[in-house]
């Protein structure tokens, strides 16, 4: 059934991730987003990836490899209902570290053409058997830093959306996408913690920004999380 090199890990508990991967499922399908089968099995290929690569890279904690469909695919997921991404989009994922969000969300939206960004060659060595292994068409991997990549004449303008999930504040993340992003282009951040905040110091680092809030879906993003999915754009204030 899996065609991942290491045939041998076994999910904590499968029939515990199925049933989170079922609920997941169900939970899409309320927002109107569907699971095909294909994409479900790629999920599952992706997990075991994951934390075969996990026990000698630190991709997500070990404390949480028991939950990484809820702590992890699901707030990935999330980033899909912030707004509607068009079709083929050329999305960014500053950060990626071991793929999240960018494989989940390319796994789910297979017309996206996804850049998982990393600066730390090992996780980039994951990223990219990730990408071979799942056969994530229209997907690369590139070990650089976001105000490096911003620095190359290919990649200014290009990108129409950039995702981020834990990896800096907000003021540190614009300042990293803005010059990818095409003039209507966005930044989408799963943020927690004291986001008013980090808004203000946008605001007063780029007053001309837009930034909007969005609830994250109860049934993918723990409400005890306190996580909100924030979008940036240049333009006025509203």
């Amino acid at each position: 059934m899996f065609h991942v090199k290491h045939p041998g890990v076994r999910i904590s508990s499968d029939r515990g991730f199925e049933a989170e991967l079922a609920a997941l499922s169900s939970c899409l399908a309320t927002l109107g987003i569907t699971l095909l089968p294909q994409q479900a099995s790629a999920l599952r290929d992706y997990v075991r990836l994951l934390l075969a690569w996990n026990r000698r890279t630190n991709l997500i904690a070990p404390g949480d490899e028991p939950v990484v469909v809820p702590r992890h695919i699901g707030e990935s997921l999330a980033f899909l209902t912030a707004e509607e991404i068009a079709h083929g989009a050329v999305v960014v994922d500053i950060g990626s570290g071991g793929g999240l969000p960018g494989i989940p969300v390319k796994i789910l939206r297979p017309d996206l053409q996804m850049l998982l960004l990393e600066a730390h060659r090992r996780k980039v060595l994951f990223l990219q058997e990730a990408i071979e292994e799942l056969q994530l068409q229209g997907a690369c991997a590139l070990c650089a830093r976001a105000e490096m990549l911003a620095k190359l004449p290919e990649w200014q303008g290009k990108v129409d959306i950039a995702v981020a999930r834990a990896v800096a504040k907000l003021p540190t993340l614009w300042a990293w996408a803005a010059p990818l992003l095409a003039p209507q282009g966005r930044l989408i951040a799963l943020k927690g913690g004291d986001v008013g905040a980090e808004i203000r110091a946008l605001a007063a680092q780029e007053p001309s920004v837009n930034v909007r809030m969005a609830a994250a879906p109860a049934c993918l993003v723990a409400p005890d999380k306190g996580r909100v999915l924030i979008i940036v754009q240049r333009g006025a204030q509203t």
